[in-house]
């Protein structure tokens, strides 16, 4: 069985060269001939992880362009490379595929053509004589049909256009959790949009930052452990208008939940960074079940008649 090559990045980090392992080994159990290989020179973090678990680093692979070889192709079948574009094209037909190598009259190979650069230069000539002479005749190959515009279409509907426009931003939307109303502008409900757009589509995103960015710069998990991590805040991204947060502050305060410096950093000003505002404070409303049970049962007895 031929060899195949599992690559990763252009530029190899840890995953791509970790995962070009893998799937080469997953791929060799299943039968198959592989080995990995790594497009660039691997860093330190890369190196660092091999040596720990004792994985041979790939071989580099500097060139993973497509050559002859590795081409499925009839190897009797070739065309001269004089031949024109529409001949070349029925023979491609006739054969049933969509490329055949080009040789000279000594049966040289001189390159290789496909229907795709055939499609790119396909009737540039012809075109260009014929537009460009009085008396110029214009084949017509089989297949392919002449249409006649005059120029008279006046139709400027721009349905189509916004019909693509509104089918784009629905896979953009789809595809990146964001709703579709905030993608075509509609700013109706627009508060509880932008918190469907946080939630789904931003938090996840900033939480995927702040662990990729913590795994490679806190220094380990003993750094981690003591606090040295990156977090991604999106809790300001959002409008806040203090007047219409204000007996929701006053309740973070009252709870003891927040002290007054996190409640002002919340709402989007600065902190004090005084005694008085780091201290949280509660009010006497709340208390525990027990404590309010001893409190009713003495305010009972003080009221009434004495327990013998």
């Amino acid at each position: 069985m031929k060899m195949t090559y599992v690559i990763g990045h252009k530029k190899p980090d840890t995953d791509s060269v970790c995962a070009s392992i893998s799937y080469s080994y997953l791929k060799n159990k299943l039968g198959w001939t592989t080995e990995p290989r790594v497009l660039g020179n691997i860093n330190k973090e890369t190196k660092f992880v091999l040596d720990y678990f004792k994985v041979e680093e790939p071989h580099y692979l500097n060139d993973v362009k497509v050559q002859i070889k590795n081409m499925s192709y009839l190897k009797d079948a070739y065309i001269n490379e004089h031949t024109s574009i529409a001949k070349t094209f029925e023979e491609l037909q006739k054969l049933g595929v969509t490329g055949l190598p080009l040789v000279d009259e000594n049966n040289k190979l001189k390159g290789y053509i496909n229907v795709k650069e055939m499609a790119k230069n396909y009737g540039k000539s012809d075109d260009k004589e014929f537009m460009e002479n009085d008396n110029a005749v214009y084949p017509q190959y089989k297949g392919y049909d002449l249409q006649y515009m005059d120029g008279t279409n006046t139709n400027k509907d721009s349905s189509d256009f916004r019909a693509l426009r509104k089918e784009m931003f629905e896979i953009v939307a789809q595809a990146l959790q964001i709703p579709v109303s905030l993608m075509l502008g509609n700013i109706t409900n627009m508060n509880e949009i932008v918190k469907v757009f946080l939630t789904f589509c931003i938090d996840p995103i900033a939480d995927m930052i702040s662990e990729e960015t913590t795994r490679k710069t806190s220094g380990g998990y003993d750094n981690w452990t003591k606090g040295n991590y990156v977090k991604v805040d999106t809790s300001t991204i959002n409008h806040i208008d203090i007047l219409d947060v204000a007996e929701k502050a006053d309740k973070l305060i009252a709870s003891g939940t927040c002290c007054i410096d996190e409640v002002r950093e919340i709402i989007g000003f600065d902190r004090l960074n005084t005694k008085f505002s780091q201290q949280h404070f509660i009010t006497k409303n709340y208390d525990t079940v027990e404590n309010r049970l001893i409190g009713d049962g003495q305010n009972n007895n003080g009221g009434g008649e004495e327990d013998e």
